[in-house]
């Protein structure tokens, strides 16, 4: 029951924020949570960064590459060419959380994040929300995941950074 209001709400009222809220309202643990399992996928990407206080976006663009073997990259090609790989030492955290994820590291995720997941039968939902005790705490409020057969899209809340939208499309995978 508490499931059809939560979708009836989410529903009527619409909207990121309330379908984030809503997702906030089922806790699970890493092995409940289905994501979608690939040795290596390539996507087009858009990401729009909010700059906090402030009604500024950046806008950019280009490709994702994930494997399995390797990590993350991301290849801006708008507004400016770069590319951004994390697969190294100095992006190390964010390679552990892209890695505990794709893995269902329960260690690791529980460790460090409370999680929230929401799934119907085209598509799901994933929160990762810091614990206060994870070192993570100090400068994420939230990840929230949403995806069908690939991730669709990526929103990463900040506490001073701002947010970061990413939208996936044209998935392919190996």
């Amino acid at each position: 029951m508490k499931k059809i209001w939560g979708l009836i709400l989410g529903i009527l009222v619409g909207g990121s924020a309330v379908a984030r809220d809503l997702v906030l309202a089922y806790a699970v643990t890493p092995e409940k949570v289905y994501l979608p399992q690939y040795r290596s996928v390539s996507c087009n990407f858009t990401q729009v960064k909010t700059i906090p206080n402030s009604a500024a976006e950046v806008k950019s663009g280009g490709i994702f590459k994930y494997r399995s073997d390797n990590g993350v990259i991301f290849e801006t090609t708008y507004p400016v060419r770069a590319t951004v790989a994390y697969t190294t030492e100095q992006s190390k955290k964010i390679a552990e959380i892209i890695s505990a994820i794709t893995r269902k590291d329960s260690t690791y995720l529980n460790q460090n994040f409370d999680l929230y997941y929401i799934k119907n039968e085209k598509d799901w939902r994933l929160s990762l929300t810091p614990k206060k005790t994870s070192k993570t705490a100090s400068v994420m409020q939230s990840i929230i995941i949403e995806g069908a057969q690939y991730i669709n899209q990526i929103d990463i809340n900040t506490i001073k950074s701002g947010n970061t939208k990413i939208n996936f499309t044209g998935c392919t995978s190996q």
